[in-house]
């Protein structure tokens, strides 16, 4: 730290001499120990702390069972399937994109909300995009819940 010239000045008020001190050209200058020892102190802790926090994530799977033959499918159920190419079956009759909507509509209007539910069955080649495509047409054909289901052909 630099020091500065310094005036003096006395001054007389009664009994008691009063020395002031002017000085030019005064800096001040943050001292930065104690925050530098409170940013360690928290960088501590921190490292400490981060491993002993748990990571949760509750979820729950289903348990899949092996039959030795496909079952049929439920006249009830409505099954989505969307093949490599993007064409896409409804209970496995062919329908083409253009008219995809209006059948699953027809086999939705007449059920009760808790029954227009769809499964959805993409194989291996399929794309994200007509996935999600035929998950979202389905859910403009009314859907109410829309499911995921595997490719039964495959899993035997």
């Amino acid at each position: 730290m630099k020091r500065h010239a310094a005036t003096a000045k006395r001054l007389r008020s009664g009994k008691r001499t009063i020395t002031v001190l002017a000085v030019k050209d005064a800096q001040a200058e943050i001292n930065v120990t104690p925050l530098i020892d409170v940013v360690l102190v928290l960088l501590i802790i921190f490292m400490v702390m981060t491993p002993l926090v748990e990571r949760d994530l509750s979820v729950q799977l289903s348990t899949e069972k092996r039959t030795t033959k496909p079952s049929e499918i439920a006249p009830t159920q409505v099954l989505v399937a969307v093949d490599g190419a993007g064409a896409l079956q409804i209970n496995q009759q062919p329908v083409s994109r253009q008219e995809y909507v209006e059948r699953l509509r027809t086999l939705l209007s007449g059920r009760a909300p808790e029954d227009q539910v769809v499964f959805v069955v993409a194989s291996d080649g399929t794309s994200y995009a007509s996935l999600v495509e035929a998950i979202d047409r389905a859910k403009q054909a009314g859907a109410t819940m829309v499911g995921l289901a595997t490719d039964s052909a495959q899993t035997l």
